[in-house]
């Protein structure tokens, strides 16, 4: 079996559109069966360029292909950061891409001092809620949407090791 080349790699403004055409073409399956809808769908490219300079995106690729994207924002008191709109490629799946992005967020948020990695995930996608769960989160809370009950998970991932103050 031939090695496969996989790298990751910070993503910059400019790439705002391919990450994009990453992000709209993973959750596309979810475009019909997401309740409420996915606000991705509703993202732009200036958004997508917003979000990489606010907070910071990774790109992955497979052989030299993009196969996937992430992003993440700060926390309004920068005690943690939130990734979001973790995508990869159908064709591209089962491959460890979202453990290595993952993985990638938790090293550059401990490079930070940002001692938490947050993340949401949809109630209705269980198969992501264990991936995330064997990458090390834990659900910690729970969001509600007026009419819609509870739809979502909030995990989080402790990456430095709780300060002690002395006595």
């Amino acid at each position: 079996m031939p090695e496969v080349l996989i790298t990751l790699r910070a993503a910059q403004p400019p790439d705002a559109p391919l990450l994009y055409r990453l992000m709209l073409a993973a959750y596309e399956e979810y475009r019909d069966t997401l309740v409420p809808a996915s606000g991705a769908f509703d993202e732009t490219v200036a958004d997508v360029r917003r979000a990489i300079e606010d907070g910071g995106a990774v790109l992955v690729y497979v052989d030299g292909e993009a196969a996937g994207c992430g992003r993440f924002e700060w926390a309004a008191d920068r005690s943690s950061i939130e990734v979001g709109r973790l995508a990869v490629l159908p064709a591209y799946r089962g491959r460890g891409l979202a453990t290595q992005m993952l993985r990638w967020f938790e090293e550059r948020a401990a490079a930070l001092g940002v001692p938490e990695v947050l993340l949401g995930v949809r109630l209705n996608l269980p198969r992501n809620i264990t991936l995330y769960e064997r990458a090390g989160y834990q659900i910690f809370d729970y969001e509600e949407r007026p009419g819609y009950g509870r739809v979502a998970a909030w995990m989080r991932k402790r990456v430095l090791p709780e300060r002690v103050s002395e006595p």
